[in-house]
């Protein structure tokens, strides 16, 4: 299970603090109902989105209508940041966050943002529902916990100057990247200017020029119609992207033992489902992307010279991760 980040805008969150201190009662819940507010980022036809809905809808099954689960979506509650730092506070009870939000709590989290650290679906699959990902899962997050692992699929490096085709083409590109420090380092290693901001930000950020481009999954950056400001789609895949779902500590362990299983479970299985969401809409989004925006994949033999140009990052980032915990992880996979 999880939990998060520093303390992002004071004024938000203290208006916040006061305005759930006057309005929402903190974890009261009767018998025959409890009460969850869960936040997240993305439109409502996103995967995630649809991950949520199948998530309320087998918790309240399993627990004859106990539960009712209210979803946030599209930033309601805030970004990523706040979001997480609101359960943390207890403000609400579920978000989603990335994994960045979680390295000050335990740096282990890292491993899933190191770049070209898994080759595809397989060794994902192989970390996250193995005893790597059980491990990850099994200490809290300061006040919080992760329930389990959601995804955005395999990120890939879009702009308005030119296709990506050579390590090379990554020089001097100011690209909007998630404040992970690792994503941050991985793209100054290719010889880009990463430059972090809010989500909420990005689209204007790139119609206005203030960057050059991003680097999100096909079905995130269709959905968010980035193709209107963006001229080249490169399948780099750099880096993987997990989404992580936080529950309140006190929250959850204030729960009966019969509802917290059944939270539990409801979601182990609706980000199962998810998970296939991404993997089947990522192909179908590319050949969609292909009729807005010239789109370009990269020969082996380049995906190489990414993955040695990043390995500064695995040096950077050992110590903190844990060389024992790296050398597991990889060791599973075949790395």
């Amino acid at each position: 299970m999880q939990k998060h980040v520093k303390s992002k805008p004071f004024l938000f969150l203290f208006s916040l603090i006061l305005t759930t201190f006057f309005i929402v009662p903190s974890f009261s819940f009767s018998a025959d109902k409890i009460k969850i507010k869960l936040a997240h980022t993305v439109p409502t036809s996103h995967a995630y989105h649809k991950g949520y809905v199948k998530f309320k809808n087998l918790v309240a099954e399993r627990t004859d209508g106990r539960v009712e689960v209210t979803i946030f979506p599209q930033g309601t509650l805030g970004g990523d940041v706040q979001a997480a730092d609101s359960v943390q506070m207890g403000i609400a009870q579920m978000a989603l966050t990335g994994t960045f939000a979680l390295y000050d709590y335990n740096p282990k989290w890292a491993l899933l943002d190191l770049p070209y650290f898994f080759n595809d679906y397989e060794d994902v699959d192989t970390i996250i529902n193995g005893p790597i990902g059980e491990e990850l899962l099994s200490e809290s997050v300061g006040n919080a916990y992760v329930l389990g692992f959601m995804e955005n699929g395999f990120r890939h490096v879009s702009n308005n100057a030119r296709p990506i085709k050579t390590l090379e083409d990554m020089k001097g590109l100011k690209i909007r990247t998630m404040k992970a420090p690792v994503h941050v380092s991985a793209f100054e290693a290719l010889g880009a200017s990463p430059t972090p901001m809010p989500f909420g930000e990005l689209y204007t950020a790139m119609q206005t020029g203030v960057v050059d481009g991003e680097e999100n999954p096909p079905s995130l950056f269709y959905t968010m119609k980035f193709y209107e400001v963006q001229k080249y789609f490169s399948l780099t895949r750099h880096v993987y992207l997990s989404g992580l779902t936080m529950i309140n500590k006190n929250f959850f362990d204030g729960l009966p033992a019969d509802i917290q299983t059944a939270i539990q479970e409801s979601f182990t299985e609706a980000a199962a489902y998810q998970r296939e969401l991404v993997r089947q809409d990522d192909a179908e989004k590319i050949e969609m992307l292909k009729k807005k925006l010239q789109v370009n994949s990269l020969p082996d033999s380049e995906i190489v010279r990414f993955r040695e140009a990043t390995q500064s990052v695995y040096s950077d980032w050992e110590g903190k991760i844990g060389k024992d915990f790296l050398e597991r992880a990889s060791k599973a996979i075949n790395r």
